[in-house]
């Protein structure tokens, strides 16, 4: 008999905090996305085109984090309220 291979931290069960962190980034990766749709039809057609590619960098961030991503999650939830702002400002 075969000794089980240790689980992979995919399957390891996360904290409390651990899912509040990722809900936050979640919550901020949504709201920039729609700052930046928010900006698309107020631009020249260079500019929407900008905002569109910049726009789908954070829906692949979104669709791909996960909870297991605590790194990029704690630099979501760090550098994100200050790109939100910037974006819905129109600085970007």
């Amino acid at each position: 008999m075969t000794d089980t291979p240790s689980r992979s931290s995919r399957y390891e069960r996360w904290s409390e905090e651990d899912a509040t962190a990722f809900e936050r980034a979640r919550d901020l990766l949504n709201a920039v996305i729609a700052a930046y749709s928010a900006r698309i039809g107020t631009t020249d057609h260079e500019g929407a085109a900008r905002l569109r590619d910049d726009r789908r960098l954070h829906l692949a961030e979104r669709d791909s984090l996960t909870v297991w991503d605590r790194e990029r999650v704690a630099q979501i939830n760090t550098e994100y309220p200050q790109l939100l702002s910037r974006v819905r400002a129109g600085e970007l």
